[in-house]
This record gives structure tokens, sequence and C-alpha cells, in this order.
């Protein structure tokens, strides 16, 4: 889980979380300047979390190549849906 938008400059550092669901504790990682501002993403996430699917792989690149990587998923995503 490193998808981490940001302003050219700032500094994130990635705070340990962990959380209890059914009597089970589950970790979780969140980047932030702060930790109060993990602590702050973890209530968001409570609030305005969503589930976008499931990860099916994580593949590590250079920020510059998301560009690239967007352009490919637009295009296969018009592809599939045409058929």
């Amino acid at each position: 889980m490193q998808a981490v938008t940001a302003k050219v400059g700032e500094d994130f550092k990635v705070y340990a979380c962990s959380y209890r669901y059914r009597d089970r504790e589950y970790a979780l990682k969140i980047p932030a300047r702060t930790e109060i501002e993990a602590s702050n993403r973890m209530r968001a996430i409570g609030i305005t979390g969503k589930i976008d699917g499931e990860l099916i792989a994580e593949i590590p690149a250079a920020p510059s190549v998301g560009l690239v990587v967007r352009a490919i998923c637009a295009v296969r995503n018009l592809l599939n849906r045409r058929l």
C-alpha cells in the first residue's frame, strides 16, 4: 500500500497501525507527516473508507511511470468495455 500522493518537498513517514475486528487484531500502514495526522487518517477510514477491489499484485515502479501506467489502463478498460 504505497499509493501516496504528496506535493513536492513533503516528507511522509509510514506509521504502523492496528485495529480489532471479531476478536482478532489486524495491521496496516498509514502514510502521514505526523502521528496526529496518521490518527486523523485512521478516523477518516472509518467515516469515508470504501473497498475499491481485491488487490491482486503490487508492482513497484518509479513515480514517473505513473502516467504511462494510467494510459495503458485507460486503453485496456476501453477495449474491455467494447468486447
